[in-house]
């Protein structure tokens, strides 16, 4: 998560706010890392859409690519 931030963090310094984050991990309990600063950003309009995938939450897996799957049906 920390190279994506960067990343991210880059595009908002020069003012590039149509950012989709999307990211996975195994369980929200544990993997939520950066969470707050990430919904601030979101908040504060500098990330269009976050999708944040746990694989271990739940009965259903769910993995980044159904993420990709679903927004392209939409």
């Amino acid at each position: 998560m920390a190279g994506l931030l960067s990343h991210l963090k880059q595009r908002v310094a020069t003012e590039h706010y149509q950012n989709w984050l999307i990211y996975g991990e195994r369980q929200q309990a544990f993997d939520a890392i950066f969470a707050d600063e990430l919904h601030k950003l979101q908040n504060q309009g500098k990330i269009a859409e976050i999708d944040r995938v746990f694989s271990r939450d739940g009965f259903a897996e769910k993995y980044v690519q159904d993420v990709l799957v679903v927004k392209k049906l939409n």
